[in-house]
């Protein structure tokens, strides 16, 4: 019986010594070799498969080699609405491929061009993304290796506005896209200005990138300016002009330097002065309010300062104000209106005294003979103008003002009052200048050697001279020790201590025979003791509050440390004496930590207090991957402990019930919890899962019972009443808001919908991007889900963080 062979052959299955170009004759050779009688036909189209089959690998794999050369000087530079890229072709074969990284994500071809082509504009970029730019040559199925890597921001301001007017400054702001990276430093915001005269910009201001404000104080009265800011990018690029070319507008104000004043001389007739603005043609026009309630002028000049309203009827008020118009003004400036009886008090106070007092103070007393007033009201007069700096109770005859500054002149002068619209005439008016010198700063010091070194830490005022003071003891008199005048520009010396030393210092100001004092500075010659129980509480897996207990009162503040388990140790914070606590919000999710606690004064360093953790693994919940727009809020709340993993679901789509709000706010603005109740939530009871969340937010303002001691702990929140929260939580803990302008909210069609006494809060978490609304509305009535609750509140913790 005549035997045949079938042959069983992978052509993907070669001995990894067997290059593939020899794969034909690999494949002759073993059919030989196996003793196999084909007939030629078949071995040659076998060894023409696998010639095929070679091919089709080598057009479906790029080879790299050196055959091709990446482009030379590949730079990238970003301009007003590009970026454009530019190099040189190192080799003339094949195409120049563009790779880009957006935020710093996986590389993207995004354009091949001829090699006569050496330079590109990539125009599909967005406002505050992060680019990364390659490039390398293609030839078919080679490819070189790529050119360095380019690293770009596109980045420009928005929404700018004039947020305040006054007469001596205007106040500018900004804002940039949400979640932008750090920038560089090379890249500046550039602030340019134009009056309404001049047709030319010129640039007056240059600030870091990531600054939102500036506050212009080069500006003239009664002046209409123009401003407009743009992005300086790197190799003298720039972006374009915002809000356009032309710019926004404003004019300033005329400062009214005088109120106006009055008193009634007799019960028909009315004294009424005011101070003439110190700007030449400058008129005034005093106007009375008639039956009507309208302002009628009853009296213009440009140079008298005083009227006599005659011909009035007894015990009756009047109420007048006076307007300014300054040259070349285009509206008139009006003082507060006042109110003037037709009532006596004959007398002015009498025999004014000032005199100079230290720590910044001038006191003032006067003599009164009459009773029937019922106050006084003290005027001072600085460089900004007339101002009323007191309103005293009857029988007073002195005060001491404690707003002054060295080197300032003041005008003071008093009247007496009945209620508030009877008035005496003035004192005599009384000049003083302030010259005690300013009080120092506490000394400073640092130790070696055996020695103490003590320093100012301000430099010596002309015409001052700075004396360091020292004593053992508060029974002891204080000692001169060093001298030191304002051309050796600061007070430094050193003297020996040891470990049973203890001095008190502090400098002595001298301007004549005027002397002031800096606060006290205590030394020892020995570190304090080390605090004691040091407890570490593990929030999340990226927190951790420490506490401990200050067991010296030699101690001047704490430093503390935190220790990884390769042995770098970092110094987190130095805290003061009062300080009991911290919170490292830095700490590597998996991570063995030693944290230490060292009390400090000017004597060094004590020993250490420690305690280690083990902070727990990343924990990621399961059904958010849909939602990345909150995705990096979440987590970092997560992170901080502030939301509860349960089941490993967040339900973002879920309704924000107001317990959990209140937990969540709690927690991440760090308010301590405190239980203690005066009364007995109806709806709350103390076993309730929230009750301390919730109790707390009560104590610290952040929500509020109803009349009837109701909380409503499962009531679902609106957007708006998460804001309110937050705000009502900065509020507690004495954070001020930025500042924000109710224009800013008028470009909203639900403008008109928000509460006008909310409209302030809601203007200023806009304007600090913790919230953005649609771009038509805000939409601050409809009910928040807990995913965008956790982006409020992590918008606003990142916002405020600093102040925290």
């Amino acid at each position: 019986m005549k035997m045949t062979s079938q042959i069983h052959f992978d052509p993907l299955y070669l001995p990894v010594s067997v290059p593939a170009l020899f794969l034909p004759i690999y494949i002759n050779t073993k059919l030989k070799n196996g003793g196999i009688l084909l007939k030629t036909s078949i071995r040659a189209i076998l060894i023409l498969f696998a010639v095929i089959l070679i091919y089709s690998f080598s057009l479906s794999m790029e080879v790299f080699g050196a055959e091709l050369q990446p482009p030379e000087n590949f730079k990238v530079e970003v301009s007003k609405n590009s970026i454009t890229l530019t190099w040189k072709n190192a080799d003339n074969s094949g195409r120049t491929a563009i790779e880009r990284s957006t935020d710093y994500g996986k590389f993207v071809e995004i354009a091949t061009l001829s090699k006569s082509r050496t330079s590109y504009k990539d125009t599909m970029i967005g406002n505050g993304d992060v680019y990364i730019y390659r490039a390398r040559t293609k030839d078919g199925s080679k490819a070189s290796t790529y050119t360095s890597e380019v690293e770009v921001y596109y980045i420009y301001p928005i929404n700018l506005e004039i947020t305040y007017t006054a007469d001596t400054y205007v106040d500018l702001s900004w804002n940039l896209p949400a979640n932008i990276p750090e920038i560089p430093d090379d890249y500046k915001i550039e602030i340019e200005r134009r009056d309404s005269g001049n047709t030319k910009w010129s640039p007056i201001a240059t600030v870091a990138v990531n600054q939102l404000t500036w506050r212009d104080t080069t500006v003239n009265p009664d002046t209409t300016y123009y401003y407009r800011i743009k992005t300086d990018y790197p190799f003298e690029s720039e972006s374009r002009y915002i809000p356009g070319t032309s710019g926004i507008s404003t004019r300033t104000t005329y400062r009214l330097d005088t109120p106006l004043w009055g008193y009634a001389a007799s019960d028909r007739l009315i004294w009424l002065e005011w101070e003439m603005p110190e700007e030449n043609d400058a008129r005034v026009a005093l106007q009375k309010k008639n039956s009507a309630g309208e302002f009628v002028t009853i009296f213009s000049s440009t140079y008298e300062n005083y009227y006599w309203d005659m011909n009035l009827e007894p015990g009756k008020t009047y109420t007048y104000r006076l307007s300014i118009r300054p040259k070349n003004g285009s509206s008139f400036e009006y003082t507060e209106e006042i109110s003037v009886k037709t009532e006596q008090i004959p007398q002015s106070p009498r025999i004014l005294e000032v005199f100079q007092l230290p720590s910044q103070k001038i006191a003032l007393t006067w003599d009164f003979t009459i009773d029937n007033e019922s106050g006084f009201e003290v005027w001072r007069k600085g460089h900004e103008g007339w101002a009323l700096i007191a309103d005293l109770p009857k029988n007073t005859q002195s005060f001491v003002d404690s707003g002054v500054k060295s080197g300032e002149t003041y005008i003071y002068k008093i009247r007496a009052k009945r209620d508030s619209t009877v008035f005496s005439p003035f004192s005599r008016q009384e000049e003083i200048q302030y010259l005690y010198p300013d009080t120092p700063s506490a000394p400073l010091c640092y130790t070696g050697d055996g020695f103490i070194t003590i320093y100012s830490d301000d430099e010596v005022p002309e015409n001052t001279v700075y004396t360091l003071e020292y004593r053992y003891g508060i029974n002891d008199e204080w000692k001169d020790l060093k001298k030191a005048s304002h051309k050796d520009r600061y007070l430094m010396t050193s003297i020996p201590f040891t470990k049973d030393t203890q001095y008190q210092l502090r400098i002595r100001a001298n301007r004549g025979n005027l002397i002031s004092y800096s606060p006290i500075l205590d030394f020892t010659g020995t570190p304090p003791n080390k605090p004691e129980t040091l407890n570490a509480e593990v929030i999340g897996y990226s927190r951790v509050r420490l506490t401990w207990k200050n067991s010296d009162d030699k101690a001047r503040g704490f430093n503390i440390y935190r220790v990884s388990e390769g042995g770098e140790r970092k110094l987190l914070i130095n805290c003061g004496p009062d300080e009991i606590s911290y919170i490292d919000d830095t700490p590597q999710p998996g991570a063995k930590y030693t944290y230490e606690v060292a009390a400090v004064n000017t004597a060094g360093e004590s020993q250490k207090t420690t305690i280690t953790v083990n902070i727990p693994q990343k924990l990621m919940f399961k059904d958010i991957s849909a939602y990345g727009w909150a995705q990096e809020a979440i987590d970092n709340l997560l992170g901080k402990g502030v939301l509860d993993y349960r089941d490993g679901n967040f339900y973002p789509q879920a309704a924000m019930s107001k317990a959990e709000a209140s937990r969540w706010i709690v927690k991440a603005f760090n308010i301590g919890y405190n239980t203690q109740v005066l009364y007995t939530l109806n709806d709350l009871p103390p076993g309730h899962a929230y009750y301390r969340d919730m109790v707390s937010a009560i104590n610290a303002g952040i929500i509020h019972p109803d009349n009837t001691d109701r909380i409503f702990p499962g009531n679902t929140l609106t957007r708006r009443d998460v804001l309110i929260m937050i705000n009502n939580a900065l509020n507690y803990l004495g954070i001020p808001l930025v500042e924000g302008s109710d224009e800013i909210l008028r470009g909203y069609s639900d403008y008109y919908d928000l509460n006008p006494g909310e409209r302030h809060i809601i203007a200023s978490f806009v304007r600090s991007g913790v919230i953005l609304g649609d771009g038509k509305k805000l939409n601050l009535s409809g009910k928040v889900s807990r995913a965008e609750a956790a982006v409020i509140i992590y918008r606003a913790l990142n916002r405020y963080k600093a102040f925290m």
